[in-house]
């Protein structure tokens, strides 16, 4: 148990270092501020999962039968995982088009990348070591 809440701050930390890379990045170099929209899609990436897992897909309409509350609650599944995937896509390459486009400079876009890594690692180890721990008790 206390290992957890070691694990659990130590991934709090990493994150927090992830968003402060993103900010420096933002604040350190030409003072262009265009970099915060990584930050906007590292908040916004788990909303599509965290809208789908929390209301339930599907009513108690006598004309709507189970399969079709099923089918609905996979569709709703898939389309938040795909919109997942797209904001962390796009928070990933967001830097590399912004230093295409010649709008921040190449450490910029080394700071915002390492961040995002971190902050993208962070919760995927965070999923990885918690939700598995739940499914095991839950057997």
């Amino acid at each position: 148990k206390l290992q957890n809440i070691y694990g659990l701050i130590a991934l709090a930390c990493v994150l927090s270092v992830g968003i402060i890379l993103n900010i420096l990045a933002c604040a350190l170099f030409d003072n262009n501020w265009w970099l915060l929209f990584v930050v906007l899609a590292y908040v916004s990436a788990p909303i599509p999962d965290i809208l789908v897992t929390r209301c339930r897909c599907g009513g108690d309409d006598d004309f709507e039968s189970v399969d079709m509350s099923v089918l609905t609650g996979r569709v709703a599944k898939d389309a938040a995982y795909f919109t997942t995937g797209a904001l962390v896509i796009s928070g990933l390459a967001l830097p590399l088009i912004l230093a295409h486009t010649e709008v921040i400079s190449l450490a910029p876009m080394i700071m915002s990348l390492c961040g995002g890594l971190l902050v993208y690692g962070a919760i995927l180890v965070y999923l990885k070591i918690f939700h598995d721990t739940e499914d095991d008790e839950d057997e």
